[in-house]
């Protein structure tokens, strides 16, 4: 590591100055940017944005957005979460800011700067009315008129000839419709957006249920698009074995629901001849003579039929059935007027308008080709619109798609019945964003111990975090891995409805394992978009956590409650391929790979995503229920059933890899108290940081010097509870709490014991020493304890070591932590390595990890002048 020039400090003070003097006259600068290449017109802006408690801004009534040219700009304005307290309090500091506006033209390739200002005079806005009656709730957006009916859930109003509706056709080929509302709420009700969420059910003619649904609508002010998120829902309680085992791992185990086809259809008020444009790869023109249709089957690149023809390790043929890509039929998609093809290609960009003169329609899919297999259909007789979420299309006949007992899956549909904005269909899959710079996000505090980018002092783990996602010069074609996670996301064909936004275990499991984005990489990848500000990063992240709501989780409740519901499932099994079992391990629900909490809440924070929210809620909800029913914390729940299972109860301490699931629950626990300010969740995260007291376990005064023991602590895990302790123990500071269990005295009792027993020095290769710990540490001080595991894990060590550094203000922790980083930022994946992309496992620990230090560092600059 280099030290930090005199120039380099100057110049960060000199940018950290002229920072606070503009926010002194303005909060915040916000950049919505062009990257398509194709102009944009009257498109909508979500996006959200801390600010610091030091501002302490508690109201939005004064808040004001403003263009370069100083004009108020129409927004709105939502708390989302606050500092120390629940969202809802109006005299907590507003932390995150959820902020809606519309960018009336943006340029290809150009950017529009906007301010965030605490003063100003209010703009006119455009009209947006929600009226609720006993029966409908009427949306009057001044472009269009919708009504949703409380009865059946369904949508009409401008530009429909019918209620809309999702159709369903059973595996028998029984018909269903999702025609029963359970729940009609207005969730969010301002000048420029308004959200409504409608809850129900898909029946038969004859009243029987196939799935649940959860349809999000979102309307805007002045516009009659509308975007609108179809959550389509088993929740069918998983059935349990004779030990009180959930049992619904493999695709059609009991609970499963399978079905052929479920569409979005529009009758609309079209008529005589139209004509149609198609989004493929390019725009496909023409004259609706006949019924019109554009199918995508299959991820369109040259690995679209890995799953057809995988092999196993030897060569041999393998059958990945019932894995959905295991059906596809032919590569890309197809469009075509009646059984004429009109077009073919790869990747087609999703999205319909229909219509002529001044009446059109618009319709178009997120993601259209990501998700496959997906079809857009145009009725030229009915003119009907028919979205294929799940198409009939796709594999041969007697295919049926399959949801297991608690799976969902969300789409994201455009429509517009009247075509007010002819651009906003063909870029759907790529929504605008408006970010503010690097350091806003990283100086408002919200985001905890998150450390700048710093290529001047950390050159080889920065070009680490950028070498996942761009090719490293270091990169070799003999290599036995990929060359960045989109080569591995493409050449394994990690997309499609079910795998889209996982990433796989790429080192085992024939490649193509579900690693269920394991130590909450999610977050991570979220983490590092926010330092640095490459998009791709935010992509990844987004559709992370989407994955993450619908499909990780199990979204099932049995009554009286059971301790598996509602828990995300971690990866696959160590080589398990999850062909029959795909994003299940058939070890099933436990806390111990359970992560996603903070991910999920970081997506809802910065795009207003409300599943990832409940999902988030959901699985805190499970944590919470399985902590305070755990057999070894009775102590702190008197109540307890005992049949919680958070932690392995057969090992009653912070030892073989029990560290693990301890650290789990802690960070779950602490993320669903930040931003709730739920005290059942603070009382269960109390409650592991007092039961994990060092002084009881067995290894902290060093090796026991019992002979043929083979009882070990994992010093990655140990290193990871530590830096959940600093988590906790940040939150504690936020919300006013003491430290009742002395959880910054243990981090100091847990680290020294890893400096004075686990530490292995390592020689020094001529940048500076370096040290590791094994992989496993044994109680009975055998050979192995002194072989050390270099890898990107020492980051996490490092991260674990500055807070020991903090709390105990003894410099010798402050040192091993920079060489522990040094360790673990030259040989990431194993000493001596390149330094570029390995596995989606080494990209996992080099987002996650880390960040302590670099935050440590960045925040005492001036220390590494003396």
């Amino acid at each position: 590591m280099k030290k930090q020039s005199l120039v380099s400090l100057v110049v960060f003070s000199v940018v950290l100055i002229s920072s606070l003097s503009l926010e002194a006259a303005d909060i915040v600068k916000l950049t919505v940017s062009e990257s398509t290449g194709s102009a944009r017109r009257i498109e909508p802006v979500t996006s959200g944005i801390p600010l610091a408690r030091s501002l302490n801004i508690k109201s939005t009534t004064k808040l004001r957005l403003v263009d370069s040219a100083g004009r108020a700009v129409p927004a709105q304005f939502t708390p989302l979460a606050r500092w120390g307290s629940t969202p809802t309090d109006a005299a907590a500091p507003i932390k995150w800011l959820l902020v809606d506006f519309q960018v009336s033209s943006l340029a290809a390739r150009q950017k529009a700067v906007y301010t965030l200002r605490n003063s100003g005079a209010q703009p006119s806005f455009p009209t947006l009315t929600v009226t609720e009656q006993a029966s409908t709730i009427t949306i009057k957006t001044g472009a269009a008129t919708f009504i949703i009916s409380k009865q059946t859930g369904r949508l009409s109003g401008t530009g429909f000839k019918s209620p809309l509706i999702f159709q369903a056709v059973g595996s028998d080929g029984t018909s269903y419709s999702a025609s029963k509302a359970t729940d009609v709420d207005i969730v969010l009700q301002g000048k420029m957006r308004v959200s409504i969420r409608v809850k129900g059910q898909y029946l038969s003619a004859a009243g029987k249920k196939l799935l649940e649904f959860t349809n999000r609508y979102w309307f805007y002010a002045g516009q009659s698009y509308i975007r609108l998120f179809h959550t389509v829902e088993n929740n069918t309680p998983g059935p349990l074995d004779e030990y009180g085992q959930i049992s619904c791992y493999d695709i059609g185990s009991a609970g499963s629901v399978r079905f052929r086809d479920i569409s979005l259809v529009a009758e609309t008020n079209l008529k005589g001849t139209i004509g149609y444009s198609l989004g493929g790869d390019k725009e496909v023109k023409g004259t609706a003579g006949q019924d019109i249709k554009l199918y995508q089957d299959s991820i369109g690149t040259a690995h679209w039929n890995l799953y057809p023809t995988i092999k196993d390790w030897d060569g041999k043929a393998l059958d990945a059935k019932p894995r959905m890509q295991a059906y596809v039929s032919f590569r890309g998609y197809k469009a075509t007027a009646g059984t004429t093809s009109i077009n073919t290609g790869q990747s087609a960009q999703g999205w319909l308008i229909a219509g002529s003169g001044s009446k059109k329609w618009a319709v178009a899919v997120r993601d259209f080709w990501k998700s496959f297999p997906k079809a857009l259909r145009l009725s030229a007789s009915k003119k009907k619109i028919e979205v294929g979420l799940f198409p009939d299309e796709f594999g041969p006949a007697t295919y049926s798609f399959c949801l297991r007992a608690g799976e969902h899956k969300t789409h994201e549909i455009l429509f517009d019945p009247a075509c007010g904005n002819s651009t906003l269909p063909r870029q759907f899959s790529n929504p605008l964003l408006a970010a503010a710079a690097s350091s806003w996000y990283l100086r408002s505090g919200a985001l905890g111990r998150v450390g700048a980018r710093n290529t001047a002092d950390f050159p080889l783990y920065e070009k680490y975090i950028d070498y996942q996602l761009t090719t490293s010069p270091d990169y070799e074609d003999w290599f036995d891995f990929f060359p960045n996670i989109f080569a591995c996301l493409e050449g394994l064909d990690f997309y499609g409805i079910f795998d889209y936004g996982d990433v796989p275990l790429d080192y085992e499991g024939y490649h193509v394992s579900p690693m269920n984005l394991k130590y909450n990489m999610d977050h991570g990848m979220w983490v590092q978009w926010l330092r640095g500000g490459d998009a791709r990063y935010f992509a990844l992240a987004e559709a992370a956590d989407r994955h993450i709501a619908d499909l990780d989780i199990l979204h099932f409740l049995h009554k009286p409650r059971h301790w598996s519901d509602g828990i995300m499932i971690g990866h696959s099994y160590h080589d398990e391929e999850g062909f029959k079992n795909p994003h299940r391990n058939y070890g099933g629900a436990s806390c111990d790979l359970a992560a996603g909490i903070a991910g999920m809440i970081q997506c809802y924070y910065l795009t207003g995503y409300e599943k990832a929210w409940e999902a988030a809620v959901e699985l805190a909800d499970c944590f919470y229920y399985r902590i305070s029913n755990d057999k070894l914390l009775t102590k702190y729940f008197p109540k307890s059933s005992g049949e919680g299972y958070a932690l392995m109860e057969y090992i009653d301490g912070i030892w073989a890899t029990q560290e693990r699931p301890a650290a789990h629950c802690i960070n779950a626990m602490v993320a669903a108290y930040a931003a709730t300010a739920d005290t059942r969740y603070l009382n269960a995260a109390h409650a592991i940081v007092g039961w994990a007291d060092p002084a009881k376990q067995p290894y902290i005064n060093g090796p026991t010097g019992k002979s043929g023991d083979d009882d070990y602590m994992s010093p990655q895990f140990l290193n990871y509870y530590c830096k959940s302790l600093g988590f906790y123990l940040d939150t504690l500071a936020e919300f006013k709490q003491s430290d009742k269990y002395n959880a910054a005295k243990r981090i100091v009792t847990f680290q020294n014991f890893m400096r004075t027993y686990v530490w292995v020095d390592v020689k020094d290769i001529g940048f500076g020493a370096r040290a590791g710990y094994p992989y496993r540490w044994y109680f009975n001080s055998r050979s192995d304890n002194k072989v050390p595991d270099l890898s990107s894990w020492l980051t996490l060590g490092a991260d674990a070591m500055i807070l020991a550094y903090e709390k105990g203000k003894e410099k010798n922790y402050l040192d091993r932590a920079k060489v522990l980083f040094r360790t673990g930022t030259n040989d990431p994946a194993w000493e001596d390595d390149a330094n570029t992309y390995t596995s989606t496992k080494e990209m996992a620990n080099a987002v996650v990890f880390g960040n302590n230090f670099i935050w440590h560092w960045t925040k005492t600059l001036a220390s590494r002048m003396r």
